[in-house]
């Protein structure tokens, strides 16, 4: 290991910080005077600006309405987390603790200090993960990968849950959370410069439901027309799909149900004015339902005729060539599926399942189908054969085949569908999927029950696997986990900064379009031909079949 890595890794591992606030780094941009503060992670030094607003509170009338950029923010203190959009869970990746309040449109900019105004860096937004209903901007400590990468970094919030994808159709905009990201994008357009950033070289990261975000931003008409708001992508775990973007009159339903149970009418601008006015914390509750056999699940994007304009499987399948034209690395995880193949999400206790018959596997399965609204008909026998085929003892427990099934399900068969599709009349789609398992247990995130879990990609590429805590205290983080999260850091930030072909760890990375070849990124690097899961999605999702 090289000497200037050594000193990374050693420094990362302990992250032996110190944070100075007072004469921090000043940015004049064009909305203000914005005061940061810098943190020292031994000797690499990352200029902070935390917490600026780019949007106008949305409450009051502004509750359940299309963001409003916040305009001038004269000379603004920026030296701590502000606040996580209001949502039912802590984020299990959350390391910066901070309240919940419905101001919450904020954003952060992290930079590698000595950076200046017409430096042109690199930028990546990332946009935090969740399930559209938990999760915020201060989830993950993106200061590392600014650090190393020496690229600007932005996180932003948007509105989540009931706030943010409630769809009420005429009454109140749906997709308000794609809206409030896309604004944040023009902040960005907008100010970076003064930050040292580049806006013609901006790329978007997202992972789970912020990489189903990005494929969103990509497929909507909204960001086809005047500038660019981004030029590269990174999408791990997701895009948006059947299931995940449901009908805005299911949206609308469970609205009216929430009005009802606050005593509010069920339709009409008086419906709107009442739960405009209604308890934060309330409306938050009502709106998650733990019955629901996908715990995680509240609202989520809508067929809005709009920002997404139809079915968004049959968009991909057939409009592609429309899409915005960026470059992009997208992929998934080896085992996708075994954070959500139960009922439960603190990965303790029954959430592994002692699935023993088929009849018990065939359950649970539809289940989990009715839960993450897959259109499957699991009542029919020919659907439950080619499920029971595809599926049922093709891994060590029950447990895994289910986690297999949902796996497909949500993340692998509609990216599957995606790249075909995309890569058909774009250039430059460089497909993975990510095989190594994590050598250290991190918080609950144990490879011995969740094997490659959900997107274990990011939590590399951001530096999560050496910030976060080990599950024996005390312990140091594993040396090859954090010598291989340097190696993704890399190659994200390259792949941001540079038009040239990416590769990791000397294997060169394909276009998918030439060849379908496929990085699978593990300790050993290699490519291989054609897409994972790709039988079974044709045998049990068809709905995802991507462009002829």
């Amino acid at each position: 290991m090289k000497p200037r890595r050594r000193l990374f890794v050693f420094a990362l591992a302990l992250m032996i910080c110190s944070v100075r606030a007072e004469d921090g780094p000043k940015v004049d941009a064009p909305v203000g005077t914005i005061h940061g503060r810098t943190r020292t992670i031994d000797d690499v030094g990352v200029d902070e600006f935390l917490g600026i607003p780019y949007a106008r509170p949305p409450i009051g009338k502004l509750r359940f309405a299309l963001p409003a950029p916040f305009g001038p923010v004269g000379n603004l203190r920026a030296t701590e987390f502000i606040a996580r959009c209001p949502q039912p869970l802590l984020s299990p990746l959350l390391q910066n603790p901070v309240p919940t309040a419905e101001d919450c449109l904020h954003l952060n900019v992290f930079r590698k200090s000595g950076t200046k105004q017409g430096d042109a860096k690199a930028v990546i937004v990332v946009l935090h993960g969740g399930a559209f209903c938990i999760g915020s901007a201060a989830d993950t400590n993106t200061g590392i990968l600014s650090a190393l990468g020496d690229v600007i970094v932005v996180t932003p919030n948007y509105r989540l849950g009931v706030l943010g994808f409630a769809d009420m159709k005429d009454l109140a905009p749906g997709n308000l959370g794609l809206y409030d990201q896309r604004l944040a994008l023009e902040w960005v357009q907008d100010n970076i410069r003064a930050f040292g950033g580049n806006p013609d070289k901006v790329t978007l990261f997202g992972a789970s439901a912020g990489s189903m975000s990005v494929s969103a931003q990509i497929n909507s008409p909204v960001n086809r027309e005047g500038r660019p708001l981004f030029h590269a992508a990174i999408m791990d775990a997701g895009v948006a799909a059947p299931g995940i973007v449901v009908d805005a009159d299911l949206s609308l339903k469970r609205i009216k149900s929430i009005a009802e149970k606050l005593a509010c009418p069920t339709k009409g601008p008086k419906m709107l004015d009442c739960i405009r006015k209604a308890d934060v914390n309330e409306l938050i509750k009502l709106s998650y339902n733990p019955e629901e056999y996908s715990p995680i699940y509240t609202f989520h994007p809508t067929v809005d005729g709009k920002f997404i304009p139809r079915d968004v499987a049959k968009d991909v399948r057939d409009n592609a060539k429309g899409f915005m034209k960026v470059k992009m690395l997208i992929g998934t995880s080896k085992d996708e599926g075994t954070m959500f193949a139960s009922n439960r999400i603190d990965f303790t206790g029954d959430f592994f399942m002692n699935l023993t018959t088929e009849g018990e596997f065939l359950d649970h399965i539809g289940r989990l189908a009715a839960g993450f609204k897959f259109p499957l008909n699991l009542t029919d026998s020919d659907v439950r054969r080619k499920v029971t085929d595809a599926y049922y003892q093709k891994s060590s427990s029950r447990f895994l085949d289910a986690a297999a099934f949902v796996g497909d399900g949500i993340f692998i068969c509609p990216t599957n569908a995606f790249v075909r599709s995309y890569s058909k009349t774009h250039p430059n789609v460089h497909a993975f999927r990510f095989e190594r398992v994590v050598r250290q247990a991190n918080f609950f995130f144990d490879p011995k029950k969740l094997g490659v879990f959900h997107t274990s990609f990011t939590l590399y590429a951001c530096g999560s696997v050496i910030a976060f805590e080990t599950v024996t205290p005390n312990e140091p983080a594993n040396a090859e986990d954090n010598a291989f999260s340097l190696d993704v850091i890399q190659v994200v930030t390259n792949f941001a900064k540079s038009d040239a072909s990416p590769e990791f760890r000397g294997v060169k990375w394909p276009d998918f379009g030439k060849g379908e070849g496929v990085m699978v990124l593990d300790e050993k690097p290699r490519v291989e031909k054609g897409l994972f899961s790709e039988d079974r999605c044709e045998k049990v999702f068809p709905f995802f079949e991507s462009a002829p």
